[in-house]
């Protein structure tokens, strides 16, 4: 008998085209993106227009993108974290 090691995979693309175009145009929306200065405004909203124009399936990298972006609007403003993470770097003597 053979194990079931195959998953199965998420619809990403799909999605990103239909139901979270919205939440991805939200977090995506480039002033935001300039103003956190993380990402490339310009690379990234070229990527998400030419996937959402079929033009290229680019949805698992604008995803990683998005999970950032709302990982930042659940813990904050790239300036503050770039400050926290400073404030958490070891001492040294």
């Amino acid at each position: 008998m053979t194990p079931l090691s195959t998953g199965f995979s998420v619809p990403i693309d799909a999605w990103l085209r239909g139901p979270l175009r919205g939440y991805a145009g939200d977090l995506l929306e480039p002033g935001r993106l300039r103003a956190q200065g993380l990402f490339d405004a310009k690379i990234v909203s070229g990527v998400l227009h030419a996937h959402l124009r079929g033009v290229r399936n680019a949805g698992h990298w604008l995803w990683n993108v998005l999970m950032v972006q709302a990982w930042l609007d659940r813990w904050g403003t790239s300036a503050r974290v770039a400050q926290e993470s400073r404030a958490l770097e070891p001492l040294n003597p």
